[in-house]
């Protein structure tokens, strides 16, 4: 992994060497996006020659090296998956909304002070 992450970064280097001075953000970006296809995603990339960092990385992930007075702590993360709970089915009653469809619910009429029974969802003859 870290002679991948220092062949890649000469090569980007060697590539770009008509340029009097390397573009950091561009070589992070390209080594994240190498590692990510390579690797897995959550790779973050720093590169520059005057940084602190300080960051919590994946066991086993973790590359820093320098090529031509440039840095570059590369690092990968966890991702965990965020789990949402599914929203409730809406129904229809009468143009009011009820959270269970296909059941009868009671409702409150604002023209009457009592209950009054509805359906909600298509009604079977």
């Amino acid at each position: 992994m870290q002679e991948r992450a220092f062949r890649s970064t000469r090569a980007f280097l060697d590539a770009n060497c008509h340029d009097k001075r390397p573009n950091p953000t561009r070589l992070a970006m390209c080594l994240k996006k190498e590692f990510d296809g390579a690797y897995g995603l959550a790779w973050h990339c720093i590169a520059g020659k005057s940084f602190g960092s300080f960051v919590t990385h994946a066991n086993g992930g973790f590359v820093y090296f320098s090529v031509d007075n440039l840095c570059f702590p590369l690092f990968k993360t966890e991702v965990r998956p965020l789990i949402k709970p599914k929203p409730p089915r809406l129904g229809v009653c009468n143009g009011l909304v009820c959270t269970e469809p296909h059941r009868t619910t009671l409702l409150l009429r604002p023209d009457r002070t009592r209950p009054s029974k509805m359906r909600s969802g298509p009604r079977s003859s």
